[in-house]
């Protein structure tokens, strides 16, 4: 069979293989990642928008341990809190920049786990310490927000490995706030973090509060934290924050529900809406979390809501929509705006934060992915082993089977840092609960695919997907597919590119050489899946003479490519009519002889939406539909 290369949208898949045999049934095993796996950023908003300023408290380390405000001290298993000016220095965090923080010109506090690693170890250890200020009195205080400037990285564990911890009996008991806003493991954060939270809940009238900076919090790791420019000053009354929000599957894989962005019409399930809201002001609200659906022209195709909740002062609740909304058919473009709602919204004090509308989904013909459709940042994958040398892998994600279907092709998308020359070969699993068994490969096969320098693409949107088929494969309803890509290792790198959405726990997989264990990850690989009805690597059909493929990619933002085919010669014209009928591009293509030709648009010259284009040779004319977006 022949290999198919194309643009298209992003999504995910996992998986490994070693050597150049066949694919091996791999034992399954739910690890935290041994390996130096390198992730882009999932973002996700922060708790709080800088309210910066008024301050009852503050803390700026120019005195190190010994401030002015009492002394801090250490807690925990490694005590290497220390005063810095220059940035971590060890051997897996070379090229880390200075801390940008407001006042790092008179120092900051940083937990250097890895240049202690370098000293005592060539390898990492994991290290888990803590910072704890002296005491401080919140007793005439009716609420309190704590701000502080942070940058960090940590890997490889499974939890949340950075907290702020909070104290009102001195130091006996604690209540920990997650502080990683997000990022995924094995990244860095923004340079700085401004990071804001309520901790009223704990601190508000209490006259004997501390705080801990906790690096290990429910787990261990390694890498860096650091943190500077605390201030704690008085909430403002109204304040409500939209902390996290998705769509997502109402099916269920280990438990988790997951996102899709494009779900084959025949495997369409109910789509549920959820949302973390925090109250980060001083008077309690009833909160909702308010949800509209709109398709490609902007028209609401649903409403929805959670039940209202009464919310304290520094506390979060998660909720749902109460009713879920099932696509009525193929519609490629579905925005959702999620807000936090309640009755003193309109005298918020940081207004971005109550809304989320980043989220996009679709329904296709046969396409199933998860992530966005813009491609950034580093990518994903298992590094080298120190000599130029990269590891055998395969890397995918799992998709859900609504009803029987055949499987017809897999697409990956690798970003910047891969070698032209490189093999890749894609594998399909099915997890039965216990084991990843091998349905299909085409490691070994005519269709591996050599990377070539047309399949690595520029950063930006539409990405170069890389297209094998599969022959056929059948699967059948309530099937849990893994779907991955594939590396021999070698001296030539392959890197899949990061889907950039920040995925359920235990949903995505990297299946490592070296130990032949599959293990899961906190980063979303750019692999798709293509079933029976999928309109991908299709070959254009013929319609009274007149071949008129899909545009590639579609939808589209930058470039795309629309090729059209003649059986005999022709006087040929292309037309482009948005959703109106209004014409908005014409070309005339002359006199054209018998064969294939290709017509390229850019989006910039468009505005998003739908549009039609048609081609007319002679007196026979043939239509398609595409998608622009921005």
């Amino acid at each position: 069979m022949k290999k198919v290369y194309l643009l298209a949208s992003m999504v995910l898949a996992g998986g490994f293989a070693f050597g150049q045999q066949a694919v091996q049934q791999a034992p399954f095993a739910v690890n935290r990642l041994a390996t130096q796996l390198s992730t882009d950023a999932n973002e996700q908003p922060q708790q709080i928008s800088g309210q910066r300023g008024g301050a009852f408290w503050s803390e700026d380390f120019a005195n190190g341990l010994n401030s002015t405000n009492g002394t801090w001290t250490q807690g925990g298993a490694d005590q290497i809190w220390k005063h810095s000016f220059f940035t971590t220095s060890g051997e897996w965090s070379t090229g880390t920049p200075a801390f940008a923080s407001t006042t790092a010109a008179n120092g900051y506090m940083l937990f250097d786990a890895d240049s202690v690693n370098f000293i005592v170890s060539p390898n990492y250890v994991d290290r888990q310490g803590e910072l704890i200020s002296p005491s401080i009195d919140c007793s005439s205080e009716g609420s309190v927000l704590c701000e502080f400037e942070q940058n960090f990285r940590f890997c490889c564990a499974t939890n949340i490995v950075l907290t702020l911890d909070v104290s009102n009996d001195g130091g006996t008991s604690w209540t920990s706030y997650p502080v990683d806003n997000g990022v995924a493991t094995n990244d860095g954060s923004a340079n700085p973090d401004v990071v804001g939270i309520n901790i009223s809940a704990v601190a508000a009238n209490e006259g004997n509060v501390m705080l801990r900076f906790s690096f290990g919090g429910t787990g261990i790791s390694h890498y860096y934290w650091a943190v500077d420019d605390i201030n704690l000053s008085s909430a403002n009354p109204d304040d409500v924050a939209l902390n996290w929000s998705q769509q997502r599957a109402t099916t269920t894989y280990n438990n988790v529900k997951i996102p899709y962005t494009m779900y084959p019409i025949n495997h369409i399930q109910p789509i549920e809406f959820a949302g973390t809201m925090q109250n980060n002001g001083s008077n309690t609200q009833t909160v909702t979390l308010d949800v509209v659906v709109t398709d490609a022209g902007l028209n609401p195709v649903f409403t929805g809501s959670s039940v209202s909740t009464s919310l304290a002062a520094g506390n979060t609740v998660t909720d749902s929509t109460t009713t879920t909304f099932t696509p009525p058919g193929i519609v490629e473009d579905y925005t959702v705006a999620m807000t936090a709602n309640y009755p003193n919204i309109g005298s918020d004090a940081t207004p971005a934060d109550n809304l989320d509308d980043t989220w996009f989904f679709g329904t296709s013909s046969g396409n199933f992915r998860r992530g966005t459709n813009f491609y950034t940042g580093s990518g994903l994958w298992n590094g080298d082993d120190g000599n130029g040398i990269t590891n055998a892998f395969e890397i995918g994600t799992v998709y859900q089977m609504a009803n029987n279907d055949d499987v017809t092709g897999i697409s990956f998308v690798v970003n910047g840092n891969t070698d032209p020359g490189a093999i890749a070969y894609v594998s399909l699993y099915q997890d039965d609960g216990t084991a990843f068994n091998l349905l299909w490969t085409s490691a070994g096969s005519a269709d591996e695919v050599t990377i070539t320098a047309g399949m690595i693409p520029a950063v930006g949107p539409d990405p170069v997907f890389v297209y094998t088929p599969v022959p056929n494969i059948s699967v059948n309803a309530g099937d849990d597919l893994v779907v991955v890509v594939g590396h021999y290792g070698g001296p030539d790198a392959i890197v899949v590119s990061n889907g950039n959405i920040t995925p359920p726990d235990i949903t995505n997989y990297i299946l490592d050489g070296t130990d032949n264990t599959w293990y899961w990850m906190a980063s979303t690989p750019d692999v798709r899946l293509h079933l029976s009805g999928s309109t991908i690597g299709v070959e254009e059909e013929i319609e009274n003479g007149i071949g008129l493929s899909q545009n590639k990619p579609n939808p589209f933002s930058g470039v795309t490519t629309i090729t059209y085919s003649l059986e005999e010669s022709a006087n040929v014209s292309f037309e482009v009519v948005d959703i109106t009928g209004k014409v908005v591009y014409t070309s005339n293509e002359g006199n054209r002889a018998a064969g294939q030709y290709n017509i390229e648009l850019n989006g910039k010259d468009f505005a998003a939406g739908a549009y039609y284009y048609s081609l007319t040779a002679n007196d026979k004319r043939v239509t398609k539909k595409m998608m622009i977006t921005k």
